[in-house]
């Protein structure tokens, strides 16, 4: 309250001098502002009073900040906010920054009370006259009173207020801090608040490096942001920068020379501008990882609020790690482009065969349906050739091809063009995604969630998304099997053609990649070459009910979840990315469980530790070490000599155990695989399930070599991290490798192999496999089975 008493005796004092001064009739009429000036402080005396305590806490006020997402090794990902704000020390701003503020908008800042009678004398005039607030007359005092102690609405009511917690303000704090709090809290345009991120978005520099042309273009933006927005109207921001500079002369601020040099260096800055009018601080905004900061800020949003994740600036740090994020965008986004000429010439190739084969009936179409040229042997390479076909063309072939009887194998050809259009959508393009888990800790390294992030393309594949991973999923079954002590890795299986019924009557008849059989098989060797009939076996043998179980704990969903289906053994059961990578870390865990971790802590601006998201890896056994152990070395023949190679066949020589995977008719690849120390599984599709990459895009040609090429570009990166591979000492026996059974000196070739305890080369194969392989495969087990579900598609397997 003194302070408030302070305020208004040294504004009467100051009047008291005035009207002292006062010897003629122009001094009377000089006399008009102050008395309109005792007057409006008197109306707001009383209103103002209730509100003077906030004045009293102003270098307290917490202005909007945005809260900062970082990655495990403390660098920024991004930011969240609504307004952007960057608060910078009093000692970072420029003393030519200062003085621009005080030239363009408060010449008397460093001699006034707070507020200018004559400047709100003149401005009352001009309202009067307009029948409406059309002009603040405010002093700098009065702007960061009205951004910070105000609703900012254009009143009279609140012009009162605002001049008398002026008073109040400089009757508080030095001008040099009132003049930092302004310099924090003023609006710049585009979305930026104060001079840090003004300085940031108008020039990429820090405020504390810019020139004298630079400031003297930020002082010109308070006043009126969007009309004199360099970006948006450069000849009026010129205009009004010369203005400032004349100003700044005026004021003994500036000499002439240096502001013809600071005119000089801004016709420069004018003529160099390439930003668009309608960019904002938002759309400005760095995010180096997009799909993930996407991903975790509904999250984020539902835990703290969205006022507290855009205005409080929160530090949230996560499990992200910048090096493999940043290498993973490069090895993905590079394969899909490589991917999508492949997958769309594929698709233009069954034009070709169309127009070679059928062109006089073609001809007939275009002269009857004045339809324009279609010859894909001239125009092969033309996105809108292939467009014109699919909207002006096919329909009408069709139509023809019926008025002449219709040829049942160029109806087949239309259907599977339809079928596998990838142009349906023009926007429609092959995608991809890559998600890495630290074996060791759980942070999800690297998330990427497909072709580079856009407004058009937002779906995070890596997290959001399930797909059927095809034989990638055997190894998850493989272990479960191996866990009963059923079988082992030595069990020779029968790879011979199948026949099984669904529950609907169908028959069902699984194949090969390779559309051939090898007759007995080791379980190994089934994974090597992924075997689809053996992983059948496997499944029915063992028994579904003794799998399903497993492989639901190693999925971190419940038996229910999982089709109680044969088909499962081919990878029918959709699963993320993310969710693979986390099934196949097992395996280098030694059958522990792993919890991701996405985000960890989060402070508050004060760097007090607000929430803890970090869970605790409880380290459960979801398979045993031994199983791990084990389907770890299938994997990692499966890389050396199977069809996994082709991560070798790239270039890549480090650690790498992993499997490829491939569904039916090509629709989706996938690679998953693990290091000394992460494991990473890629997917690459189309968002339409429908749509085929093509003959022989399998994952071992699409996804494996993206995945190889990941592990090359991190290598220096994780060269120092301490590996994570976790084992166990199992028993290795030597067996024959014509009937899987303990070698003898007979034998004339044989193998090592290693065996859970209680196991050995006769386990398996001893099971009687019976004179048929045919079996019902609706028959019950011991876990809940759902009702009256149809099989999903099944698979043809890997690329060898």
């Amino acid at each position: 309250m003194r302070a408030v008493i302070s305020a208004y005796a040294r504004f009467a004092c100051s009047l008291a001098g005035q009207l002292h001064a006062v010897r003629s009739v122009g001094g009377a009429i000089r006399l008009l502002p102050l008395i309109l000036a005792v007057f409006v402080v008197t109306i707001a005396s009383l209103s103002v009073l209730s509100q003077a305590w906030r004045a009293f806490r102003l270098e307290a006020y917490r202005p909007a900040v945005p809260s900062e997402l970082y990655d495990r090794k403390g660098r920024l990902i991004t930011t969240f906010f609504q307004d952007q704000r960057i608060l910078v020390p009093e000692k970072d701003i420029p003393a030519h920054l200062r003085q621009a503020f005080i030239a363009m908008e408060d010449n008397h800042f460093y001699d006034h009370m707070g507020i200018s009678p004559q400047g709100i004398f003149r401005a009352f005039l001009i309202n009067l006259q307009a029948g409406q607030v059309k002009q603040g007359g405010s002093t700098i005092t009065q702007q960061l009173a009205k951004v910070v102690l105000t609703d900012q609405k254009r009143t009279f009511t609140r012009k009162i207020k605002e001049a008398a917690l002026a008073l109040i303000i400089d009757a508080i704090y030095e001008k040099d801090k009132i003049l930092h709090l302004y310099s924090n809290q003023i609006y710049f345009g585009h979305g930026n608040y104060g001079v840090e991120a003004a300085s940031q978005f108008y020039f990429e520099s820090p405020v504390s490096q810019i020139s004298v042309a630079q400031a003297a273009i930020l002082a010109t933006l308070p006043s009126s942001p969007n009309r004199y927005s360099p970006l948006r109207n450069p000849h009026l921001s010129r205009a009004r920068l010369q203005h400032a500079l004349m100003k700044m002369i005026d004021l003994g601020f500036l000499k002439i020379a240096d502001a013809v040099k600071a005119e000089a260096e801004a016709v420069q800055y004018y003529g160099a501008l390439n930003i668009s009018p309608t960019e904002t601080a938002f759309g400005r905004r760095v995010d180096h990882a997009p799909y993930f900061s996407e991903y975790v800020r509904p999250l984020l949003e539902k835990e703290f609020g969205k006022q507290a994740l855009y205005n409080e600036g929160l530090k949230i740090h996560s499990g992200l790690d910048l090096d493999h994020q940043k290498a993973a965008q490069e090895a993905l986004w590079r394969g899909l482009r490589q991917q999508n000429a492949i997958s769309r010439n594929y698709f233009f190739s069954k034009q070709l065969e169309l127009s070679r084969e059928y062109a006089p009936l073609l001809s007939l179409a275009q002269v009857a349906l004045n339809l324009p040229e279609l010859n894909p042997a001239k125009r092969f390479d033309q996105y809108e050739l292939h467009m014109s076909f699919f909207e002006d063309f096919l329909d009408p072939l069709e139509l023809v091809n019926l008025g002449f009887g219709g040829d049942e194998k160029l109806d087949a050809m239309l259907l599977a063009l339809r079928a596998d259009n990838p142009f349906a959508n023009r926007y429609l393009a092959v995608q991809g995604a890559l998600a890495e888990i630290d074996n060791a800790t759980g942070e999800v390294t690297a998330v990427v969630g497909g072709l580079p992030f856009s407004t058009q393309n937002q779906i995070n594949r890596a997290l959001q998304m399930e797909r059927q991973p095809g034989s990638a999923f055997k190894p998850l079954l493989y272990a479960a099997a191996l866990e009963t002590r059923k079988i082992t890795a030595a069990t020779q299986f029968p790879d011979s053609p199948i026949v099984s019924i669904d529950e609907q009557g169908d028959l069902w008849m699984p194949e090969n990649y390779s559309s051939g059989f090898r007759g007995f098989i080791t379980l190994r060797d089934a994974l090597r070459f992924s075997v689809n009939t053996v992983s059948i076996v496997v499944a029915r043998e063992v028994g579904l009910g003794n799998v399903i179980p497993t492989i639901a704990r190693e999925l971190y969903v419940t038996p229910q979840q999982i089709p109680y289906n044969l088909s499962i053994a081919l990878g029918s059961h959709e699963v993320s990315p993310l969710g693979m990578a986390r099934g196949f870390s097992h395996f280098a865990r030694g059958g522990e469980s792993i919890e991701p971790v996405l985000l960890k802590q989060v402070f508050d601006r004060n760097n007090k530790l607000v929430k803890d998201f970090t869970p605790q890896q409880k380290k459960l056994q979801v398979i045993s070490a031994g199983a791990a152990t084990i389907t770890r070395s299938l994997l990692e023949t499966a890389v050396n000599t199977g069809t996994g190679n082709s991560v070798r066949k790239v270039g890549y020589k480090g650690y790498a155990a992993g499997k490829t995977g491939t569904t039916n008719g090509y629709r989706d690849a996938w690679f998953v695989g693990f290091n000394k120390r992460y494991t990473a599984a890629v997917w690459v599709g189309y968002d339409r399930p429908s749509l085929s990459l093509g003959p022989g895009q399998a994952g071992a040609g699409v996804a494996a070599p993206i995945w190889a090429n990941y592990q090359n570009r991190i290598a220096q990166a994780i060269a120092d991290d301490e590996p994570y591979l976790r084992s166990t000492e199992l028993t290795e026996v030597t067996y024959c490798a014509s009937n899987g059974l303990p070698a003898r000196e007979s034998c004339s070739e044989t193998y090592r192999e290693l065996f859970l305890e209680g196991t050995g080369p006769e386990t398996g194969n001893k099971i009687d496999l019976g004179e048929s392989v045919e079996t019902d495969i609706s028959m019950p087990v011991t876990i809940e089975k759902k009702s009256k579900t149809k099989a999903p598609d099944f698979f043809e397997g890997d690329d060898e």
